[in-house]
């Protein structure tokens, strides 16, 4: 049987992922193009990820040539982490950029920068956890020969019913606490890829926002193909986010002080003045 309390926190952390855009939506509520600045993020992650990244990536790393890659755990964690964070600031960045020309406030770019968290979240754990709850539910309900297919031996499914019983009720909750520290990250990311435009300083912000987030993915990766403790990589993601929070708190205290500033203009020295 799979514990009551693995059950409850497989739906916990399904509510935590799906509720993150409407949680959004709520929280700027009367705020114009909150769900376009959403979609617009979401749209970003898709089209690096789905549509770029991963059938470009699997095409390298299946090449008899590169085989050494996966081979050794760094050259590994580097290819996947770069990569990473090169496709999707380009996602970023192609949003940001064109997708967003008019919705460019605050709340657009905060909301962006969520919707990309939470697409890869709703996507990469959301998913999984309904899938984990039919599993874990046909479990209990002794059915568990409904899940043998031509794909799936009965030896796999033994493994899979083994880990659902033997792993640690508060390990599914994690997942949910991850995708919210991770959600952060990516909202400090898609504020430094904004200034980046907005200032036109694209080597120091675009560079930042890469840089964070292949240091993110590559030291995760490797910390999990060594084998260390869950709980340790979500030590090392809780710290990246702290990070993350320090990045949101001083782009919001610039636009802050930017908005002081123009207040105290004329309404002819502003015409004069470019301000996105």
């Amino acid at each position: 049987m799979v514990p009551f309390l693995s059950m409850v926190n497989i739906i916990l952390t399904i509510i935590i992922v799906f509720s993150i855009p409407v949680l959004t939506i709520i929280y700027f509520k009367g705020k114009k193009g909150v769900f376009r600045a959403l979609a617009a993020g979401g749209m970003g992650y898709f089209m690096a990820q789905y549509l770029f990244r991963q059938p470009l990536l699997g095409t390298f790393l299946n090449n008899e040539s590169f085989y050494f890659i996966s081979e050794n755990v760094v050259l590994y964690a580097l290819t996947l982490g770069i990569s990473a964070a090169v496709f999707e600031f380009l996602g970023r960045l192609l949003t940001l950029s064109f997708f967003m020309k008019r919705d460019r406030q605050k709340h657009h770019i905060l909301s962006a920068g969520i919707g990309h968290g939470a697409f890869e979240a709703i996507f990469v754990v959301g998913f999984t956890y309904i899938n984990n709850l039919l599993i874990a539910n046909l479990i209990n309900a002794g059915r568990i020969e409904e899940l043998v297919s031509e794909a799936i031996s009965l030896e796999q499914v033994q493994v899979a019913v083994n880990t659902f019983i033997s792993t640690n009720s508060w390990v599914f909750l994690v997942a949910g606490a991850e995708r919210v520290m991770t959600l952060v990250i990516h909202v400090a990311i898609t504020l430094l890829v904004f200034r980046g435009i907005k200032s036109k300083k694209y080597l120091k912000n675009f560079g930042m926002a890469i840089a964070f987030h292949a240091l993110l993915d590559t030291v995760v990766v490797i910390l999990l193909q060594s084998g260390v403790s869950v709980f340790l990589v979500e030590v090392v993601i809780f710290v990246m986010m702290m990070g993350a929070i320090y990045i949101i708190r001083k782009i919001l205290d610039e636009w802050k002080q930017e908005d002081e500033t123009m207040a105290l203009l004329d309404d002819d020295t502003k015409e004069d003045i470019e301000y996105v």
